[in-house]
């Protein structure tokens, strides 16, 4: 692993991690992508940002365009699967997101910053609240040192 990725993991995994070869570290690295992978859609599908304070609610449309009475649904339902939460990992980092391109890496940039956006084409501008879709958990952070120690520690 590259030692400026290296450093924000605490000393002894980094020299524990040092020493495995690059095979050992993909596959590490695959199941920890896995892990949080799954962890933050949890968390999504919770609609609880990374600190555990719930998302802001979204501002209530009570007609439809056809004047139906609208029922409040959930954020973000199709944006926790994996055809879009991505990972990617290889010998040197996992990483977990969203695609880097079209409207879902879009939505889910809007929300996690809080920037404007136009919910509709042709609409107006309108600045949404931030509501963070990923971010480690103080118990992201143990899962990733305890598969760390499991990976190393003699059967």
């Amino acid at each position: 692993m590259s030692s400026r990725r290296i450093d924000a993991l605490e000393p002894w995994m980094a020299q524990i991690l040092n020493a495995a070869g690059p095979g050992t570290r993909r596959k590490l690295s695959k199941r920890i992508a896995t892990d949080l992978r799954r962890s933050q859609a949890d968390r999504i599908a919770r609609q609880e940002e990374p600190d555990g304070t719930s998302y802001h609610r979204r501002r209530i449309q009570l007609l439809t365009k056809t004047g139906r009475i609208r029922k409040r649904q959930e954020m973000f339902k199709k944006l926790r699967t994996s055809r879009f939460l991505k990972l990617k990992a290889t010998a040197s980092r996992a990483t977990v997101g969203f695609d880097g391109r079209g409207r879902t890496s879009d939505i889910a940039r809007v929300h996690q910053y809080g920037l404007k956006d136009h919910p509709q084409e042709p609409g107006p501008l309108v600045r949404y609240r931030q509501r963070k879709l990923l971010g480690y958990t103080d118990e992201d952070r143990d899962r990733i040192a305890n598969t760390i120690l499991d990976a190393v520690t003699p059967d």
